[in-house]
């Protein structure tokens, strides 16, 4: 079952964590990492939101982005795109 809706609080930092299945690793090589980023920095550009800092671990991901206007950081292309390498 997934989480309920967050509240978006426009003009504000948010802190995003994004975990694998069971804690799982999500990341196996340097290769996936720099996949990842590529994937962010083009959700970056679409929705023009401004990435604070990041920090990748095996099994998880830190995010903290301010989000412009009523844009969201990652839309479900992306999180697609990056869920099918």
């Amino acid at each position: 079952m997934s989480r309920k809706n967050r509240i978006v609080l426009i003009g504000y930092p948010h802190h995003i964590i994004l975990r694998g299945n069971n804690r799982n690793a999500i990341f196996y090589v340097d290769k996936d990492k720099r996949f990842f980023i590529e994937c962010l920095r083009r959700a970056k550009e679409k929705t023009n939101c401004k990435i604070y800092s990041y920090c990748f671990m095996s099994n998880h991901i830190h995010l903290k982005f301010l989000i412009p206007g009523t844009q969201y950081l990652i839309d479900n292309d992306a999180i697609l795109e990056y869920n099918k390498s």
